[in-house]
This record gives C-alpha cells, structure tokens and sequence, in this order.
C-alpha cells in the first residue's frame, strides 16, 4: 500500500526541516473571497466544505442589507443541505431566498433550475409527488438544450407508474437530447438509455426495453469484472427485462454480473433501484 509510505516520508521530511519562525496569522478573507471560496466548493459538488463557509457568510452578513447576496446564500446553502439530506432546512432555505433570485432569471437562470430541482428531489423523497412534478417542470422550463436531460429524467421517474404516456414523452426527448450531442460520452448516453428503458418496462414494452439495454451494456464496454453504480443498474434492469422476455439463461448471468454485493459503497436495493416509487399515489 502506497498510503502509509507516503505518510512516513512527510513524517520523515517534516522531522529533517529546520524549525521555522512563526508565520505571521493570515488575514480574515474579504467577503467577496470568502463568497467566491464558498461557490467554488458548491460548483464542485463538495457540499460540507461549502456549507461551512455559507454559514460562515450568513454570520457574517446578518447585518447586510444586500438581499441578493444574503437569497444567494440562502439559495445554494439551501441546495446544499438537501443533497446532504436535511431536506427540511434545505426547503426553507430555498424559499427564503427563491423570489429575490427570481426576480432576475437572466442573471440567476442556473441558480433557479438547481434550486427547483433540489425542491423536486426533496418532495419526491418526502413521496410528495405531485409537489415534485411541479418543481422538476419548473426546472425543465428553465433549461435549455442538454440541460433539459436531468429535469426531464427527474419527471419521467416521478411519472413511471401513472402510464398516461407522459412519463415515456420525457424520456424519448432525454434520449434524442443526448444522442443528438456530439460530444456526450458512450457512458452518459447509457444511463441516459437505461433509465428511459426503465420507462418501457413500467408501460409493458418488455421486448423495446430489453433491445435498449443491451444496447446500453455494450456503450459500457459489456460484461467485465469491474463495475460502478451505473453500470450495476444497467445489469439488474437487464436481468428484469431478460426474464420478463423469457430470457432466463441470460438473466441469471446479468444478474451475477451486477457485483452489487461486492461493491465497497453500494446502496442498499431499495435506494439502488431508480424506481422506487410506489405504484398508487398517497391519498390527499
């Protein structure tokens, strides 16, 4: 292992380097450096990082009378905390800073499709589907070009068990969205293709789905021994559709191929599975 190596030479190179003076204490980051260090973590998706120093804005800035600065903060820290699960306080985040930042949707187009989004995933987690439907299509209404694909797949999954058609409209469009760019990768493409297989299973359409699938698992590189959450999800949906298609030779060898089990950091089924949705909407 390279890991404790690599320790014992920076112990060994700290303990042969002189001791040096006291550094001078750096000074306190300007606000704008402070902002900037903040939206840097939250644009890299390193959410506890950029948490700490919204909170560490919001302190700060208690007393500024900048409401946009003070929604911007309220908005991405919002987002921030439902990817990292507290929904709850993700929410109201959000909502206290939404209409200031919508007020400008030139400015903050972006920001106001993340922040619907972020509203569609905690209402759907919170099986409020028809909230999230709401908020994934005023994500969708936002976006343009590729970046429709994530709103559209988000409304396909919130719709795959009421088989009105909707569900597999989103999905098609996801699709053609993402065959027709010339610089997606084969592996985007096949996640893109196995969740709108997903939609065909749901509706009955078990040959399409299947044909889909293998399709997919050859933009994967086809079955190996090494796997990551994508392509597991690409397997077990193989291993349904081959056994709903008769298939059972091919499905017990797509499931023994998901590796899921070995994987260090694998989901658990339920959260593994992209629909876990249950087939009869809540009452009320």
């Amino acid at each position: 292992m390279l890991e404790p190596i690599l320790h014992g030479l920076m112990a060994l190179a700290q303990a042969a380097t002189p001791a040096q003076p006291t550094a001078t204490p750096p000074k306190p980051l300007t606000l704008q450096a402070q902002f900037d260090a903040a939206n840097t973590a939250y644009s890299t998706r390193n959410c506890a990082d950029a948490l700490k120093l919204y909170d560490a804005l919001e302190r700060r800035t208690a007393t500024n009378r900048n409401a946009l600065l003070a929604a911007a903060i309220a908005v991405r820290g919002g987002i921030c905390r439902i990817r990292m699960g507290d929904g709850e306080a993700g929410v109201a985040a959000i909502r206290r800073g939404l209409p200031t930042l919508a007020a400008r949707p030139d400015e903050f187009r972006a920001d106001l499709g993340a922040a619907h989004l972020a509203l569609g995933e905690a209402a759907y987690d919170g099986f409020d589907y028809d909230a999230a439907e709401t908020s994934f299509k005023a994500a969708l209404d936002m976006a343009k070009g590729i970046d429709r694909v994530i709103p559209l797949l988000a409304l396909a999954r919130t719709l795959s068990f009421d088989h009105d058609g909707r569900a597999l409209a989103y999905a098609e469009e996801a699709r053609k969205l993402t065959e027709a760019e010339p610089n997606i990768d084969k592996a985007t493409l096949a996640a893109v293709q196995t969740r709108y297989a997903r939609v065909l299973l749901n509706d009955g359409r078990h040959a399409d789905a299947y044909s889909v699938l293998k399709d997919s698992l050859k933009k994967q590189g086809g079955l190996d021994n090494r796997v990551n959450l994508s392509e597991v999800a690409t397997r077990a949906d193989l291993a349904q559709a081959a056994l709903l298609n008769g298939d059972r030779e091919h499905a017990r060898t797509y499931l023994a191929y998901t590796g899921a089990a070995r994987m260090e950091k694998a989901p658990s089924p339920a959260r593994a599975r992209w629909n876990c949705r249950p087939a009869v909407r809540p009452p009320g």
